[in-house]
Formats: structure tokens, sequence, C-alpha cells
């Protein structure tokens, strides 16, 4: 009767350990960080994109919409009841084509956590060119060790080539990552995508993904409209190989919910949700 409760808890500490050293080289520069449900079912695949809510990946994008935006959402690693991720993401669109946004993130298991405070500012320099930037601090934390502080930042930029391409490029940490007393032990990252859109109720995102410890990462991503009362998300990405899916429900004024799903092939399933707020003209 004993061994069912250990091989769950040798599963959890396995995972746990896993993402224990793939978050410290990975998690922060946005590939297998959690932004929003919405991008974990299009796995993260938008980094160019009509919605605000991609600009939690993208600074740049925080451009689109009006007013104020606001995103709260969660998400369970794994279905582990120990290890979750949360963020919190504000934005302001100011009229004189420019936006401000402040952004919290957090990750925690018994083993290692990390918290994350991001102040963000994109403007836009052309009719259809924004950039974005996104300063970003945070703290490490383990059992066994005294917490740990950093600062590094994020760049974003997207142009809308047509009607229906737009182009968006993000780079995190791009000049090197200074931790006290610590030499620099996270990875500098780029990204670039493209988004097809061709028509009003369907968009097509593709992205790579390239840092200086990992394998070259491809994501697609289909987000599809019905008549603007449901959107239905589907993803795929090659590194690690996980299918990401959602479902989002506009309610109310202004607001909706998304549900989703990322599913790797090899550690399970990892549902989200999130509750978003934006501003109605």
């Amino acid at each position: 009767m004993e061994f069912i409760p250990l091989v769950i808890t040798m599963r959890v500490l396995t995972i746990s350990i896993l993402l224990l050293f793939s978050t410290l080289l990975k998690a922060q520069n946005g590939v297998s960080l959690f932004h929003n449900a919405r991008t974990t079912a299009l796995g993260n695949s938008d980094i160019t994109s009509h919605n605000v809510l991609s600009g939690s990946i993208n600074p740049a994008n925080m451009i689109i919409g009006h007013g104020l935006f606001a995103s709260l959402g969660i998400q369970r690693s794994f279905l582990i009841a120990d290890i979750n991720q949360g963020s919190l993401d504000i934005g302001y669109r100011m009229k004189n084509d420019q936006a401000i946004g402040l952004q919290f993130y957090v990750y925690g298991n018994n083993i290692y956590s990390e918290t994350m405070a991001s102040l963000a500012y994109a403007i836009r320099i052309a009719d259809r060119t924004a950039l974005g930037l996104r300063m970003h601090g945070l703290r490490f934390s383990a059992p066994e060790n005294k917490p740990e502080y950093a600062v590094t930042f994020t760049l974003g930029a997207q142009t809308v080539i047509s009607e229906q391409f737009s182009l968006g490029m993000t780079t995190f940490n791009p000049v090197g990552f200074f931790r006290k007393e610590r030499p620099n032990d996270l990875t500098s990252n780029f990204r670039i995508g493209l988004a097809y859109s061709p028509a009003p109720s369907v968009s097509l995102y593709t992205s790579a993904n390239l840092d200086d410890a990992h394998p070259l990462n491809v994501a697609v991503g289909i987000a599809y409209s019905i008549k603007k009362k449901v959107n239905l998300y589907l993803s795929f990405m090659t590194q690690p190989a996980v299918i990401g899916v959602g479902i989002g429900v506009p309610f109310g004024r202004g607001f909706s919910i998304d549900f989703a799903g990322a599913q790797h092939l090899q550690l399970g399933l990892s549902p989200a949700l999130n509750l978003n707020y934006l501003e109605v003209e």
C-alpha cells in the first residue's frame, strides 16, 4: 500500500528537479515562463498579434487596445499541486500612441521559487511600427540558500507589413545578466515571429526561438473566433514537444476568460486559467 504514494512522491521530486535547472536557464526568457492562458494555448507563438494579451510576450504589443488592460492568471504545471505559476499583467494605452505596463510573475515549489516584477513602456514610432521595453527585477530563493537578486530587460518590436501579415521580434537579456557575486548563468534569447490573418476571424502564428543554451524551438499556432462569442486556440512547439489547446469566452463589457492546456509529451498536462479586462471605447 506504500508503493503508490512513493511513486507519486518520486515523480514530484523528479519533475521539481528538472524544473529547477530548466527554470534557471529558461523560464525567464519567455520559452516556458507562464504569461497567460491564451499564450499558453498558442505555444507562445503569438509574439506579433493584434491582441493586447500578446503584450506579455512582446512589450511592443501593449500599444494595441484602448485605455486600461488587466490580466490575472494561474497555471498548474503537470497537474502537480506543488508546482504553480501565476501572473498579473496591468497596462494602460495612452492617447498619444504610447503605453505603460506593470507585470508580476511568481513560480514556486518546495525546492525552488522565483519572483519577477517588470515595468514596461511601448511607443508607436510609425503608422505600422511599435517598439517596447520591459525592465525586469528578479528574486531567486531556495531553502538551503540565501535569496539572490537580478536585473535585466526585454526589447520588442512589431510592424504591420500589410492587412494580412505582421512581423515581430523580442530579445531577452541581450547584453548579459548581472547577479550579485555570481557569474551570468541565464541565457540570452532572441525570438522572431510572423502572423497571417486571411480573414478577421482567423489568425495563424509562427515563431522561432533561439538562445545560447537550448536547441532552436519552432512554434505554430492558430486562433479562430466564432462570431466574436467564442475563441478557439491550437498550437504545437518542437523544443520541448508540446501541444497547446484553449478556449476563450468574452462576457460583460470588456471582460473575457480563457482556459488552456499545454500537453508536454513527456511530463504531462499543464492547465491554465485567465481572467482578462480590456477597456472598451
